[in-house]
């Protein structure tokens, strides 16, 4: 047997290490494509869920709206779905449960697409019994 010399050792181990780091990377890509074939795509899943899981019209009808006033509040209060202020005068949408308040129109507009709070995403049940 011949004895490598210095420069063939450090030849050998490079392309070693070269094709260990290039049975990594396949793998992980080969799980990265995988995970991704088990999981629905971002849009479809939001477009599926949001057809199944609508608050009930009556549910709907039924949470309680007010009117705003500046009076009746300390602080001005902010709708998280269209992200202003609500100004005096406005209808809003308190949900029970969470007691998180909304613009009447976008309570509306969220819940006929989900049966969640647009904050804490608790689910929104009607008060009234039945």
């Amino acid at each position: 047997m011949t004895q490598l010399t210095f420069g063939e050792m450090i030849l050998v181990s490079s392309c070693t290490t070269f094709i260990a780091c290039l049975i990594f990377l396949i793998c992980c890509c080969y799980r990265c494509l995988l995970l991704c074939q088990d999981r629905p795509a971002w849009g479809a899943s939001a477009t599926t869920s949001s057809n199944d899981h609508r608050l009930d019209p009556q549910v709907l009808s039924s949470l309680p709206i007010f009117v705003y006033s500046s009076m009746a509040h300390e602080e001005n209060l902010e709708c998280a779905v269209c992200l202003t202020e609500f100004k005096e005068g406005d209808k809003g949408r308190l949900l029970p449960g969470c007691y998180h308040s909304f613009h009447a129109e976008c309570a509306d507009m969220w819940l006929n697409s989900h049966s969640t709070c647009p904050l804490c995403r608790a689910t929104v049940v009607s008060e009234t019994p039945g």
